[in-house]
């Protein structure tokens, strides 16, 4: 780019020692990656775009992929919830995101969250299976 270091490091919002550490020692891992993407992506460089934003699964797991991809009022997430399933689920991700909670209802949550993983297991719907 033809930047000398400190104003490569101002670019990408870290100091110069942050630059330095990057280039000789600790390869940049997670949230730092962030701002070397974004500017390989100002400046036109989709072969490094791409290289950071493989890097940045990688270190972050492909639900990241998923997360950035979606948009509001997206019907299809990608996740295998059958139909019966997801008035449970919904109650669940309200009830979870709930501010302010009661010691009382926390137990509730910890609850709630622990008999949906027993419930809907592979075992436990194997079981329901059988039984239904």
């Amino acid at each position: 780019m033809g930047l000398s270091q400190t104003a490569f490091g101002r670019q990408i919002g870290r100091t110069l020692n942050t630059v330095l550490r990057h280039e000789s020692q600790i390869e940049p891992r997670g949230e730092a990656l962030l701002p070397y993407a974004a500017l390989a992506i100002q400046c036109g460089h989709d072969d490094l775009a791409e290289i950071f934003r493989e890097a940045i699964i990688e270190d972050f797991g492909h639900d990241l992929e998923r997360v950035m991809s979606w948009r509001s009022g997206q019907t299809n997430t990608g996740m295998l919830i059958s139909p019966d399933m997801h008035p449970l689920v919904e109650a669940f991700l309200e009830f979870m995101s709930a501010k302010s909670v009661q010691p009382v209802e926390e137990l509730a949550r910890n609850s709630l969250k622990q008999l949906l993983l027993n419930e809907y297991s592979p075992q436990g719907l194997r079981a329901r299976r059988k039984s239904g």
